[in-house]
């Protein structure tokens, strides 16, 4: 997925998943439409221009240090192979160019969660949504 995002950029320019995502959104007959991945600079200014007198784009940050999320990428098993991901394997892809700007990114959301706990403390993420959910959505 991360070569497929680099080549579509590389050949249509740059954004181009970004534009199609956006199109998709401004179609939308939804109350609420939810971009989940963003990872470039031009998701984020394509979902902020987004806004006007009916709509308030919103991002959330989810984020979890990189040790945590490797023990649940092996855990979860979502992609082929992926409960057998080394280390230096998930490193080479939590520093692909995919990934460069989703710190950065992160800074700028308007709501950030902490999602570093464990299955005993999701509770607290839970709180966290909830806290989300009545300040923005209701």
């Amino acid at each position: 997925l991360q070569k497929l995002g680099q080549t579509l950029n590389k050949h249509f320019g740059e954004g181009t998943v970004t534009r199609g995502a956006l199109l998709l959104v401004k179609d939308s007959a939804a109350r609420i439409d939810i971009i989940d991945g963003v990872r470039w600079r031009s998701d984020f200014e394509g979902i902020k221009a987004l806004g006007d007198e009916n709509t308030i784009p919103l991002m959330m940050y989810v984020h979890a240090d990189s040790k945590k999320r490797f023990e649940r990428a092996r855990k979860r098993k979502q992609y082929a192979g992926e409960e057998y991901l080394s280390w230096e394997e998930f490193l080479k892809q939590d520093n692909a160019p995919n990934e460069a700007f989703v710190p950065e990114l992160g800074g700028k959301a308007d709501f950030k969660i902490d999602n570093n706990k464990d299955d005993p403390e999701l509770k607290k993420f839970k709180a966290q949504l909830e806290i989300f959910c009545e300040k923005f959505l209701l």
